[in-house]
């Protein structure tokens, strides 16, 4: 702080008279200083016309201005809360991977995972023919990755960049999951396109001491949200 102040007072003693020493004396016939003279005569004006009987408006109403803020504040809240406004903390960067994560409930077979990887192979081949090339004959879909692990399937694919396409990441993984089609028996299906995922905004729990109650009770749950 004491070293800002010092330089400050070095501007203000020494260096701006100097700069001013060496202006040349304005013409006020010209076509700046006119312009000038309008936008300064505007504000003022503004501010003697409209800002000051507002804010007199204001003070000697206040306590229905402050009742006006904080409606407004409530009519905010109520709007992100309901959903009218749209809020992310962090905002989605797209980027040039989409994964697809497929997970089955617990106690599900092998080669129901093994169908579902072989579902997902099939769709991203099909994105990637129907996606075809672009410039420089380059393949729009550049890399496909598909793992299997007892109950779940997950599937990454890298594709151009931006500049390279007209669709978003976010189109792009929307005809990925259209081409995967529908998995009833899938407890969760998840699908990302941007660098900083979330968590999602609604999720659910179910615990059974039976792992045939807990498929079906995963199974009544996804039919009721449906």
């Amino acid at each position: 702080m004491i070293y800002a102040l010092t330089f400050s007072l070095i501007e203000a003693f020494l260096i701006l008279p100097a700069h001013l020493s060496h202006m040349k004396p304005q013409n006020k016939d010209g076509v700046y200083y006119r312009l000038q003279r309008v936008f300064a005569e505007g504000i003022l004006t503004l501010a003697d016309k409209v800002y000051r009987p507002v804010i007199k408006t204001a003070l000697r109403f206040r306590y229905m201005t402050v009742a006006g803020f904080f409606m407004a504040l409530a009519i905010s809240i109520s709007l992100l809360a309901q959903g009218w406004i749209s809020f992310k903390f962090m905002p989605e960067i797209q980027g040039s991977f989409i994964s697809i994560n497929v997970r089955l409930p617990d106690g599900a077979s092998f080669n129901r995972t093994q169908e579902i990887y072989d579902e997902v192979a099939r769709a991203a081949d099909s994105l990637k023919q129907k996606m075809g090339q672009v410039e420089d004959d380059e393949n729009y879909v550049r890399a496909i990755y598909i793992a299997a692990d007892e109950t779940e399937v997950t599937s990454y694919v890298t594709i151009v960049e931006a500049g390279k396409r007209a669709e978003s990441t976010k189109q792009v993984a929307e005809m990925f999951r259209e081409e995967l089609g529908p998995i009833p028996d899938a407890e969760e299906i998840t699908i990302g396109f941007t660098q900083n995922e979330g968590e999602p905004d609604l999720s659910f729990g179910i615990q059974a001491d039976d792992l045939e109650e807990l498929r079906l009770a995963t199974v009544d749950l996804q039919n009721y949200l449906r």
